[in-house]
């Protein structure tokens, strides 16, 4: 089996003690032999340890892609380098081309919120990330200003649409390799790609939060891969907003939000071809 599970939020368990004890919970039920992880796993400072403590106790491989909160504590770069050097058992689809799994290939690359959302540049929401990621924080200026000059956001903004755009053509070219051996393609991501993927309780953020709860550039390079590729399936896994929701913006193109921890970790579901169909993993 291959297992399916988001925002874990490893660090807010008190112990490594209680790490250990949910991940053998989940070797137990699931006996899975690859976990895949949408992101939001820990911060920098905890990110190796924790994974270690869960793939221990898992007994299974995994495959993630890092969430915003992973930056926490530090900077991107230090970040990217811990994610990709973890060993055999531990790896980070931002590192990697492709994955070949049973019958299906998968992909995998973290994008940045672009801040293209909603009501983008004029929202008045600032995320903690502004101030914990180093890279951000060297371009926000201040609560205050952030607030009452407008002008004070472009900056920050900048840099967000640049990691956006690289991080968009990074995957891209992997779903281009990744077409040259298989036709079902599961991309596995952090940021919904689209604001109507961006569930919140049932519903679609708001458009204070769209900014930073979606990467609409990353959404129209898969469309456009879609549409492209008419006879190839496509299924994106991804998490952030800690609700789950289903949205398909063509026949061949299913974006599935998994559920987040609240107020304990739980599993999105299996990955299997019926994510193809359009089918929740979390309804099996």
């Amino acid at each position: 089996m291959i297992l399916w599970i988001t925002d874990p939020h490893l660090d807010y368990f008190h112990s490594d003690r209680e790490i250990t004890r949910w991940g053998v919970s989940l070797q137990e039920t699931y006996h899975p032999e690859y976990v895949v992880i949408s992101g939001d796993i820990s911060q920098s400072i905890g990110l190796k340890k924790h994974l270690s403590l869960l793939q221990k106790a898992l007994k299974a491989s995994i495959w993630f892609v890092p969430g915003n909160h992973d930056y926490w504590g530090s900077d991107i770069a230090t970040v990217d380098a811990i994610c990709s050097s973890l060993g055999k058992k531990i790896q980070c689809l931002d590192s990697l081309d492709y994955v070949q799994l049973e019958g299906m290939t998968l992909v995998g690359q973290f994008a940045w919120y672009d801040g293209r959302a909603g009501k983008g540049r004029t929202s008045g929401v600032q995320l903690w990330d502004f101030r914990r990621v180093k890279d951000l924080a060297a371009e926000y200026q201040s609560p205050w200003m952030w607030q009452h000059m407008e002008d004070s956001r472009t900056p920050l903004l900048s840099r967000l649409q640049t990691l956006a755009w690289a991080a968009t053509q990074k995957l891209e070219a992997k779903i281009c390799k990744a077409l040259q051996v298989s036709q079902d393609i599961v991309v596995v991501t952090h940021v919904p790609p689209y604001l109507e993927a961006a569930w919140y309780r049932g519903q679609l953020s708001g458009e204070e939060y769209a900014p930073w709860f979606s990467c609409p550039t990353m959404g129209e390079m898969l469309s456009r891969v879609a549409v492209n590729n008419p006879e190839a399936r496509f299924a994106v896994l991804c998490g952030h907003t800690h609700h789950h929701g289903i949205y398909s913006p063509h026949p061949n193109l299913h974006v599935y939000t998994g559920l987040g921890r609240e107020p304990l970790p739980v599993v999105s579901g299996p990955i299997t071809h019926d994510l193809f169909d359009r089918k929740a993993p979390w309804e099996r």
